[in-house]
């Protein structure tokens, strides 16, 4: 007699992840097993005496024909196994079948799946069947493949051992990717001893070879694809930009980031020559330190070696949906100074003390960051300001940080909740802004200023409705793609440069138009500038789009660095009223 051991899910590959999923791994490389998807149901595997899985329970696993793929490991091969499959069908009028393996041992030809009901099944796995796996442990891998009918429901399913001394295997906890919440530093408002220019444009004239060297004997403007100029570049080859920049003689002493707004799509980026960052990706904005670069008095050279065609493109479907490649760095480039110490983070919050909506809180969470090659060793503090209109503060507050601050790139993060007494609500009718201002102050000595403009409004979703303070709208909307006829995916070189998203917002308002999905392109902050100040509602689209097939933890961390990079960058927006993690996709 079998003793069940129940043993959890540890490996799901192969086919589409959807909530019921516990955890997911898949093999990259020859040795190494690195987790890439963990589903975010509470739906959990049930002990052998539970009943049945509803058949309306909305937390399950759905299978579209791809086979779907379990790898469980340690196992021992001297143990054999039972595995009790829970399956739900919604087949009405056609039968739907699956077969099982064990490695090579086919275990059930064919599993067929009575219509319209919940059905579980168990079957014995000999040990035979556990054989090393990519991680060189002893393990199963077992395949469930589509026969008949278009989706058979795997719910889940139990793995029980013979031999008691089988220690359960739990669920792993979700992985974070290899990377942190990226850094996109909020653009000053002052900075002590910067003097009045904060920000060096480099939008304009480069120089440029089509073919990745560095004989820079064309012109290319930036921002700007560089198919749209006239430079037919093959999928996959490099290119390379470069050009000449000075910064203010007043920066000496403070810390400079160079900030893309988006460049197409994998980009090596130095400064005299030194290599200062790397980023993949094709809408999303990043950031790079240059401080240690930069020659303050002299003139820099900025060099960036760009691959158009790789996994950011293919993932979005970039260059499918434009029918030729997508390549260039095709939003705006700047420098900006901060002070060693500065804001480098903000994330705003509207909350209401009640269903009146008179008064409301405001949740801050703000880091900062010492950049600097020193400690700080002065508690700094951030004073908060809420005024509406440029009239007087409706609300103040203080927050205060650690007394000392590590050198070389350490964040700390502090959160407060300010209450407002009578904010002006935001929403689409009525899109009224509030200028939020954080004033960093290091001993007795202001250090740099920022300014956000927020809106306070909250979104619910009752019954079948969507509720922005307390009222029920109806959206008439419809997906804007980023594209012109002329410029492609890269609109700031109409005229007047950079006004091109405010036009469409009003073209969209004046036809009616109320709710944009932003399609699969995040877009730039003048896009969503424009929606907070003119009242458009926004459904903000990640650069995901047709993927249907999984290539393995590469593409998933991505996926999720480029989902991190537009959240950051738009999460202080009201304009935005819901996400979407991509469009029609299967993986």
């Amino acid at each position: 007699m079998l003793l069940p051991t129940l043993l959890s899910l540890v490996g799901v590959f192969g086919a589409s992840p959807y909530p019921n999923t516990i955890a997911s791994q898949t093999a990259f490389g020859e040795d190494t097993f690195h987790t890439w998807f963990v589903g975010l149901s509470s739906y959990h595997v049930p002990p052998a005496d539970a009943p049945l899985v509803p058949e309306n329970d909305p937390m399950r696993d759905m299978v579209y024909g791809a086979p779907l793929t379990f790898s469980v490991f340690p196992l021992n091969p001297a143990s054999s196994f039972s595995l009790t499959l829970f399956f739900l069908d919604d087949a009405t009028s056609y039968s739907r079948s699956m077969s099982l393996q064990a490695n090579a041992i086919t275990v059930q030809p064919r599993i067929s799946l009575p219509p319209k009901r919940v059905f579980n099944t168990t079957f014995i796995i000999p040990g035979s069947a556990v054989v090393p796996l990519s991680n060189g442990q002893q393990g199963l891998t077992l395949t469930l493949a589509d026969l008949s009918g278009p989706n058979a429901i795997l719910s889940s399913f139990m793995l029980g051992s013979s031999d008691p001394a089988d220690r359960p295997i739990s669920p792993p906890s979700s992985p974070a990717p290899t990377h942190d919440l990226p850094r996109l530093t909020p653009r000053p408002a002052s900075v002590a001893g910067a003097g009045d220019q904060l920000i060096v444009d480099l939008n304009g004239q480069w120089g440029f070879d089509p073919t990745g060297g560095t004989t820079f004997s064309h012109s290319i403007v930036v921002p700007g694809e560089y198919t749209l100029q006239g430079f037919r570049v093959p999928s996959g080859q490099p290119v390379t930009y470069s050009r000449v920049f000075e910064t203010p003689g007043a920066w000496d002493g403070l810390n400079i980031k160079l900030r893309f707004d988006a460049a197409a799509s994998n980009a090596t980026v130095f400064v005299n020559g030194i290599f200062v960052g790397q980023h993949l990706g094709g809408f999303t904005p990043f950031e790079l330190d240059v401080t240690a670069a930069v020659v303050h008095g002299a003139s820099n050279n900025l060099t960036v070696s760009l691959v158009g065609y790789t996994v950011a493109d293919t993932l979005a479907s970039a260059s499918q949906y434009a029918s030729h490649d997508i390549g260039g760095i095709t939003r705006k480039v700047y420098l900006m100074a901060v002070p060693p110490l500065c804001i480098s983070s903000v994330h705003s919050i509207t909350t209401f003390t009640d269903e009146t909506r008179t008064a409301a809180n405001l949740f801050l969470n703000i880091s900062l960051a010492n950049d600097g090659t020193q400690s700080v060793s002065s508690a700094p503090s951030v004073a908060i300001s809420v005024a509406f209109a440029g009239g007087p503060p409706e609300a103040t507050g203080q927050l205060a940080f650690p007394a000392i601050i590590a050198p070389s790139g350490t964040v700390v993060y502090a959160n407060t909740i300010l209450r407002v007494p009578s904010p002006v609500l935001w929403d689409a009718e009525h899109p009224n802004l509030h200028n939020l201002t954080l004033t960093l102050t290091l001993g007795a000595s202001i250090t740099q200023s920022v300014m956000l403009r927020i809106g306070f409004r909250d979104v619910a979703v009752v019954g079948n409705r969507i509720v922005i303070n307390g009222r029920p709208i109806k959206a008439r909307g419809t997906t804007r793609h980023e594209v012109h006829p002329l410029v492609g995916r890269s609109l700031w070189t109409l005229e007047p440069a950079g006004k091109q998203w405010e036009r469409d917002i009003i073209a969209f308002r004046d036809a009616n138009v109320n709710y944009i999905r932003t399609s699969h392109y995040p877009p730039p902050e003048e896009l969503m500038e424009a929606a907070d100040e003119l009242g458009m509602l926004i459904e903000l689209e990640m650069p995901f789009c047709w993927a249907g097939d999984d290539t393995g933890p590469f593409d998933f961390n991505y996926t999720v660095q480029a989902q991190r990079e537009a959240m950051v960058f738009n999460r202080n927006h009201p304009s935005v009223i819901h996400w979407s993690l991509g469009n029609v996709s299967v993986v």
